[in-house]
């Protein structure tokens, strides 16, 4: 996107400080990095770019369009590419300001905004008072009056966040709980919500005789329900993300989709399957494997405390965490 000035992201704590005050370490921690870490699980942008063949669905055309090199593993090499231009956005928010009718025109006003008389003939009390029921009543969700406005939607960036009201960790835990299900499509879901200790307090820890008894207890139970509430979440995140915007959660029947179109829809479906089809991985699953395992290594370790054990960097060690991570042992 071309700006007049340096540009601003919506998306950023304090983002009014212009782009070129931003330190690395703001845009690593914040929205931006995970949106490029779901871009980068996304079928379709992955079918796209390897099978080389052109999106039919529109938005998701013009979404991919750009995403940029998504094939490097360095969010920061992508950044200065490419997201720094596709979630800049080109105007500074607007301010409050004084008018001098003497030398205003109306012409000079913006169009989404209230012209307000103010008499200095009166207390203080009444002007904010009645300041606040003129805003209160001009301030309102067009397209849904009975919820708050959303200043994310008046977005020009070319990829539009579609609200500031998020939760990084939320948003971690839904990327992890996806990325585990797709390369491991067969262990039950309570194993994800336990290995990945997204619910505090509750671990899992059976003996060996009791691991693989049939009986299903409520903290399996709960754990079972955190895990789908977080799949299906990732998967509309990530649907409306290969459309240009994020985090968006409004359902949709994502098997109806064709981005490809109807000739292409079966093989890209088979192609791209995140479920266990005939006990051999698809070819997505196999390529998130070799991109993303050593992430998944990582969050697990790091959320079960495994960093200390001396037999850590072994052979023995990898043999063991992969039981681990496919629930048939304890560690």
């Amino acid at each position: 996107m071309t700006t007049e000035q340096s540009p601003f992201y919506k998306g950023l704590a304090g983002y009014t400080r212009r782009s070129d005050k931003l330190r690395p370490e703001d845009i690593e921690k914040g929205i931006y990095y995970r949106w490029w870490r779901l871009m980068r699980l996304s079928q379709l942008y992955w079918y796209a770019s390897s099978a080389k063949v052109p999106i039919e669905d529109t938005d998701a055309r013009r979404a991919y369009t750009y995403t940029g090199d998504l094939s490097k593993r360095s969010f920061q090499v992508w950044w200065s590419a490419t997201g720094k231009n596709v979630f800049a956005e080109p105007y500074h928010p607007r301010k409050v300001r004084e008018l001098n009718l003497e030398s205003s025109s109306t012409r000079d006003l913006y169009e989404k905004s209230v012209v307000v008389e103010i008499p200095l003939t009166v207390s203080k009390r009444k002007i904010f008072s009645e300041l606040r029921a003129i805003v209160n009543k001009h301030y309102v969700n067009e397209e849904d009056p009975s919820r708050r406005v959303n200043v994310a939607s008046f977005s020009l960036a070319d990829l539009k966040l579609h609200t500031k009201r998020f939760s990084h960790q939320t948003l971690d835990n839904e990327y992890f709980t996806l990325l585990y299900r797709i390369l491991y499509p067969q262990i039950r879901q309570w194993v994800i919500a336990d290995r990945l200790k997204l619910v505090e307090g509750v671990t899992i820890r059976l003996t060996s005789q009791d691991w693989n008894q049939p009986e299903v207890t409520e903290e399996k139970n709960y754990l079972q329900a955190v895990v789908g509430r977080y799949l299906y979440k990732a998967r509309f995140s990530r649907y409306f993300l290969e459309r240009g915007t994020f985090p968006k959660y409004d359902k949709v029947d994502i098997d109806a989709a064709m981005p490809f179109g109807k000739a292409r829809d079966a093989h890209f479906k088979e192609t791209t399957s995140e479920g266990k089809i005939k006990d051999m991985p698809s070819e997505w699953q196999k390529w998130v494997r070799k991109e993303h395992w050593k992430e998944l290594r990582a969050q697990i370790i790091e959320k079960n405390d495994l960093e200390q054990r001396r037999d850590i960097k072994s052979k023995d060690f990898e043999v063991l965490f992969e039981k681990y991570v496919r629930g048939e042992i304890n560690l």
